[in-house]
């Protein structure tokens, strides 16, 4: 809202979700005491927390702006996303749009006839100038369903938003959830399956959420909503994803996950959206304080709101009982396994891997693996590494959670969003050293993480595994070529740098035939992961004796032969484990439990 003016304009948004079929969902904007000539409402290119560009303008449809009393007026499309209105001497102003509904994934809109979720960035259009103004928001929705919605509730059915943004951070679900509630510090927590039925599932859900709701407020000391909705969409395969919002978290998990051992990559993804309540969505980089909803919002600081999250996600599963210790240095370990695979993490810094995202990681190219790396990754074992000499630099008086308390409580005071000097200097209070040496090689630079040698400090000895469960060291040897499965045949994604393969003429989409003569199958590939990603694969050479072989590939429907000399072995896992002297146990100790180990001495 322009600054010193001061009207009595309402804002009023109606939802008309009641026939949920042919995947439309009706909106109007009904605006009143309108002060302008001229009307410009726009939909955003793209949702916060998800750094892509979506273009939600593409699924909007039957556009039309009258008055009140259903006068015409005239509208002209400006952009993409962008509508402007002729509203004359009219005071108030009705637009009135469809949205096509797309994929069931956190950062769009889905419609069928069993349900509706709506993301507020994906259906509600703001009017330009005026994203500070309030609004009230009518939600119509089926006889026999149910609404939950995060928007705070206004009564008689309607809801209320202080600004936009609030708005587009809300999410909406109609149908029949099966729904559990806990509270935390007199603070509501709801769990919201949709297209699942489990009770024994969803009450261990509820459960283990609050048990990771409180191990998160141990690290901030407080809550920073009335009240918090996790919504969870099942569906048939597929790994889990996640969106965060300030009061909510939406995320589609593959029904096989919440079995077995899948479960805990499943509470990994919750335990990930949830610490984001508090890093990213307040905590944030002072690049993304003030959205622009119709481009790229760039900032080199998403090392640190996504990795620092990475990194604590399991470190929280553990510390809230969820998984052993033995299972968290396992997953940690496992996490810089896969960091060291990657040819890219010496291509490209921390920093530009943020400022990037927008090109790179949510549009990867096939040599991607060789010449970039995920900030998500890169910024957890940053993270890793701050802990370790925040641990050490302060005696062993306070780790990567002291950190991350004052960052907080920097925000609580005042609301701005944090720089990189903040970060130091928070560092600099904590340890009495200066990080900016630190910040330069490991955030800005492309300097080799010398993960070895930062947790050796804190009593953790790394070992990498060659030999599988039945001693032999054969068991993943690679020419480096990555893989993905389409259906029982296996593509190239890419030759991995530094692999006999590479360089060879093997190209990204060649169709791999045969091995040495015998046909291509399963057991000629291994996963990159046993967590996280398992369509990925590398090739496997199992007579690793042989100083050179032939792989006949498919290309264009035409077959081509390439000679590969030898293979190189690639690490069943590692290992991470405390190895130090009894004089380490509280460096060590501090490292892995934080504000925790206080109350435990």
């Amino acid at each position: 809202m322009p600054s010193g003016i001061t009207f009595n304009m309402r804002i009023f948004y109606r939802v008309d979700a009641r026939v949920m079929k042919n995947n439309l969902c009706n909106v109007s904007l009904i605006v009143e005491d309108f002060p302008d000539d001229t009307m410009v409402v726009s939909i955003p290119s793209w949702v916060p927390g998800s750094y892509v560009i979506r273009d939600y303008g593409r699924l909007i449809r039957n556009v039309n702006a009258r008055t009140p009393e259903g006068f015409r007026l005239g509208i002209k499309k400006r952009d993409k996303g962008s509508w402007i209105i002729d509203k004359g001497a009219n005071s108030s102003v009705i637009f009135e749009y469809s949205v096509f509904t797309g994929d069931l994934i956190p950062q769009m809109n889905h419609i069928n006839d069993d349900h509706a979720y709506l993301l507020g960035a994906a259906l509600f259009v703001y009017i330009e100038r005026y994203r500070e103004q309030s609004s009230e928001i009518e939600i119509l929705h089926p006889d026999g369903t149910r609404l939950i919605t995060s928007l705070d509730n206004s009564g008689d059915e309607r809801y209320h938003a202080n600004n936009y943004d609030s708005l587009a951070d809300s999410v909406i679900e109609i149908g029949k959830p099966q729904t559990m509630e806990f509270s935390v510090d007199d603070h509501s927590h709801q769990i919201v399956f949709c297209g699942f039925d489990d009770s024994d599932i969803i009450k261990k859900v509820a459960i283990d959420a609050e048990r990771i709701v409180k191990a998160t407020r141990q690290i901030f000391g407080s809550i920073p909503y009335k009240r918090y909705t996790f919504f969870i969409h099942v569906v048939d395969g597929g790994v889990g994803h996640g969106h965060e919002h300030s009061s909510s978290s939406s995320i589609v998990v593959g029904r096989d996950l919440l079995y077995g051992e899948g479960f805990q990559r499943f509470l990994s993804v919750l335990a990930h959206e949830f610490f984001h309540v508090y890093n990213v969505k307040r905590i944030k980089p002072i690049e993304l304080e003030l959205f622009d909803y119709g481009r790229e919002n760039y900032t080199e600081m998403l090392w640190f709101s996504e990795g620092f999250t990475t990194y604590y996600a399991d470190l929280i599963l553990f510390r809230a009982g969820l998984i052993s210790q033995t299972d968290y240095l396992m997953n940690l370990a496992e996490l810089l396994r896969i960091y060291e695979l990657i040819p890219g993490r010496n291509r490209i810094s921390a920093s530009s891997s943020s400022f990037d995202a927008w090109i790179r990681l949510y549009k990867p190219s096939p040599d991607d693996f060789n010449t970039y790396v995920s900030y998500y990754l890169k910024g957890a074992i940053i993270a890793t590494m701050m802990n370790a000499r925040i641990v050490l630099d302060s005696g062993a008086k306070y780790s990567l959670d002291d950190f991350m308390l004052e960052l907080w409580n920097r925000y609580r005071k005042d609301g701005r969003g944090i720089t990189e000097q903040d970060q130091l200097s928070v560092l600099r209070e904590l340890t009495g050293n200066d990080y900016t040496e630190f910040f330069d090689k490991y955030v800005h630079g492309t300097h080799e993480l010398n993960i070895q040698k930062e947790l050796g400090r804190v009593g953790l000895s790394i070992k990498a595994e060659y030999s599988d469960e039945n001693g032999s060291e054969n068991a993943q040897r690679s020419s480096g070529i990555l893989l993905k499965r389409n259906g029982d045949k296996f593509i190239v994604v890419t030759c991995i740098s530094g692999f006999p393969a590479y360089g060879s003429g093997i190209s990204p989409g060649d169709k791999i035939r045969s091995l040495n003569g015998k046909p291509f199958s399963e057991r000629n590939t291994f996963p990159i992961s046993k967590m996280g990603n398992r369509d990925l694969f590398f090739d496997r050479i199992v007579d690793a004796s042989s100083k050179e072989f032939k792989i006949q590939i498919e290309r264009f429907g035409s077959v081509k032969t390439y000679r590969i000399k030898g293979s190189l072995a690639v690490p069943i896992r590692y290992s991470l484990k405390f190895e130090g002297v009894d004089s380490e146990k509280t460096i060590f100790n501090r490292f892995l439990r934080g504000h925790l180990l206080d109350r435990m001495l």
